[in-house]
């Protein structure tokens, strides 16, 4: 009995002890999020991680305009290559020193022969203790890589070791876009494989450049089904090459029928996003028959029925334009040219007529909706506006850019504003 007793009490005391401690306040280990990998955007390859001469103080005579790695070419060896491109305006010999003193040649007789090369051939070549390859030549007016200048053109050629690698794959999956090749995801496996790829950027032509190789089984049978299905703007049968566009990106397609592979290039202008996430809008201005240039800074929209009209539109991120407007409207009403400009940092419509060389303008705040500026004075802007709408005394002042606004309704469906934040494409 005693010894029932005495198990009951010891269950007891550890029932207690249980008790208090599960109603004693928990120390409980914090533990730390997982943080988001690093997403790269095309102009990284400018930064230390990848260019090895990012914290180089280049002489102001120097200009880096492009940046590229090559990975797995089989023509170059398969080793991965980093190359930075620059051109020296003037001041040869010193720009040629300076490159050889960059590379830690030493020797005053290797530097001048190198130069002697350069004066003689206009071409020198030299290495660093690395390996790395100084390639030195006379810059040539028709090379539209960079802008020309009387100097000479350096490419630095670094290779890329082993531990380097996985960052600039990193770089290249983070911009390459599987979304921009949906035409062709039905003919071929689009997923990347990154065996032999080019991943380039080029600041003077405002441009990132991607190319893969894709292998490919029974590849005449699947270029036969592209170029039957896919909606091309442009086909160059002989060479086995054609082009379409998916948003921001132009994509070039080679058809290589000797070696069963299928090249694909990306382009793009766009330089400070990740690229890989892009999805094409539903609508864009070049969806909506906007055309853009070579150059990409302005998108026009022109009808020449019944009479010559258009809608201009250029957004400062586009990159430098040589105007000052953001929207330009032109149209033809009662004998007069009328002009209407809109500047987003003033949130202001400039708007002119002109007729038999003579003209009138004013502007219009949109915030707090005045009208200011006449020119060449009220009288003859009163003159020419109410002749050209219409109307009589001030009642022309609102007319134009409700005339804008019921023309861009009627053919986008949207208010000027709405289309000016639109894409490009």
């Amino acid at each position: 009995m005693k010894r029932i007793v005495s198990v009951l009490v010891l269950v007891s005391l550890v029932l207690l002890i249980l008790s208090m401690t599960a109603c004693s306040p928990q120390t409980q280990t914090s533990v730390s999020p997982t943080p988001e990998p690093e997403l790269f955007v095309p102009e990284d390859i400018f930064d230390s991680r990848f260019d090895p001469y990012a914290d180089v103080a280049f002489p102001d005579n120097f200009t880096v305009y492009a940046a590229m790695f090559d990975i797995g070419i089989e023509k170059l060896g398969g080793t991965p290559h980093f190359t930075l491109s620059m051109t020296a305006e003037n001041k040869t010999e010193e720009s040629i020193k300076y490159l050889a003193g960059l590379a830690g040649l030493e020797d005053e007789e290797v530097i001048t022969s190198h130069l002697d090369g350069f004066l003689s051939y206009g071409y020198c070549e030299f290495q660093d203790p690395e390996g790395s390859v100084f390639a030195i030549r006379r810059t040539d007016r028709h090379d539209d890589r960079y802008e020309y200048v009387e100097g000479l053109h350096a490419d630095i050629t670094v290779n890329i070791s082993e531990e380097d690698v996985q960052d600039h794959l990193q770089l290249f999956r983070d911009c390459f876009s599987v979304n921009a090749l949906t035409a062709v995801s039905g003919h071929f496996d689009t997923t990347p494989l990154f065996d032999e790829c080019v991943f380039a950027v080029n600041l003077h032509k405002r441009e990132v450049r991607m190319d893969m190789l894709y292998p490919v089984s029974d590849t005449e049978t699947v270029w036969d089904k592209i170029t039957e299905n896919v909606q091309f703007t442009w086909y160059d049968t002989q060479n086995g090459k054609m082009g379409f566009s998916y948003g921001i990106f132009d994509i070039q397609l080679v058809y290589d029928k000797n070696g069963g592979n299928i090249y694909v290039t990306e382009s793009t202008s766009v330089m400070d996003s990740v690229l890989s996430a892009y999805a094409e809008p539903e609508v864009s201005l070049s969806k909506l028959g906007f055309g853009f240039g070579q150059d990409g800074l302005c998108g026009v929209y022109e009808q020449r029925e019944p009479h010559y009209t258009s809608v201009a539109v250029h957004r400062p991120e586009w990159g430098e334009f040589n105007e000052d407007w953001n929207i330009e409207f032109l149209d033809e009403l009662n004998g007069y040219m009328l002009r209407i400009t809109y500047f987003e940092s003033e949130d202001k419509f400039h708007i002119s007529a002109d007729k038999d060389g003579s003209g009138a303008a004013f502007d219009y705040y949109i915030q707090p909706g005045k009208y200011d500026g006449e020119f060449p004075d009220k009288e003859m802007v009163s003159q020419f506006f109410n002749d050209a709408f219409g109307t009589e005394g001030e009642g022309f002042y609102y007319k134009p850019v409700e005339h804008l606004e019921r023309l861009v309704q009627d053919q986008f469906g949207m208010s000027v504003l709405e289309l000016y934040e639109l894409p490009a494409k």
